[in-house]
């Protein structure tokens, strides 16, 4: 009965919303070993499922906050309905391209920098040579930085320890309300595999079902370069509106190899 019922709870759920139900799902494994603690008179048990289910559920409803909808209207699948149902408006327009030399050289003459990694970044595993890549465009004297959003990746907090991994230096890992004025002023944005954290659907069309979610502003910088596998949705399941915006070009590929290709061109400029 446990197992159907948990089966039942999480089925509903979208697939954007998933992360958030994930939190919830740990801070009950707290208040289960809580619980257990009572039973079994175990201090240890009850103080650890406390600080357990305590942590979970301010991290669940920090994640709520950051995509700016209620804990209800996650658990009750609104999200979910709400992009299964295609309400969202229908995305039409052209896309262009754009070569690993023009990329190169676009990086190469900027003054700024910022790059907006993505769960397309982590499964590629390429944080490494995204950390060479930021290396050789501060000898040539570009500022990088880069914009972090709450709700990145699959967990919050995935991105800031991804790159960590990689040594990245923590200032540079700069969050979502620090980094928006900046894109107005930056030469290139680099989105390494992110998708429904930059698209600009969350403040402009209100039948999206990712309407009224905070987002990066890359819209704002001058030049936007989204490296993708495919113009596959996001976990949302909708089309990126950025994807389509005159100023953004795509360059297709494993994030990995695209990275390394990128930076073995940077060397030889």
């Amino acid at each position: 009965m446990a197992l159907i019922y948990g089966v039942f709870f999480v089925f509903p759920i979208g697939g954007a919303d998933m992360p958030v139900v994930i939190s919830l799902l740990n801070s009950f494994t707290g208040l289960a070993a809580a619980f257990g603690g009572f039973l079994y008179n175990n201090q240890v048990m009850l103080t650890g499922g406390i600080l357990v289910g305590s942590a979970g559920t301010i991290l669940t409803l920090a994640m709520c906050k950051a995509m700016n909808r209620p804990l209800s209207n996650v658990i009750f699948g609104a999200f979910g309905a709400g992009a299964a149902g295609g309400a969202a408006a229908s995305v039409t327009g052209s896309i262009k391209d754009i070569s690993i030399t023009d990329l190169a050289i676009l990086m190469n003459y900027s003054k700024k920098v910022i790059i907006v990694p993505g769960y397309g970044l982590a499964v590629a595993q390429a944080q490494h040579v995204i950390h060479e890549l930021e290396k050789i465009l501060e000898e040539r004297g570009v500022d990088v930085k880069y914009a972090i959003h709450p709700v990145a990746g699959r967990m919050p907090g995935h991105m800031n320890v991804l790159l960590a991994e990689s040594n990245v230096s923590y200032d540079k890992l700069v969050e979502m309300e620090e980094i928006n004025p900046d894109f107005v002023n930056t030469d290139v944005v680099l989105v390494v595999g992110a998708n429904d954290v930059v698209n600009p659907a969350a403040k402009t069309d209100p039948s999206s079902p990712i309407y009224g979610m905070p987002i990066l502003d890359v819209e704002n910088a001058k030049n936007i370069v989204i490296n993708k596998r495919s113009m596959n949705a996001g976990y949302a399941g909708i089309d990126n509106l950025l994807f389509y915006h005159p100023k953004n070009s795509m360059l297709f590929g494993d994030a990995k190899d695209v990275l390394t290709k990128l930076v073995n061109e940077l060397k030889q400029m």
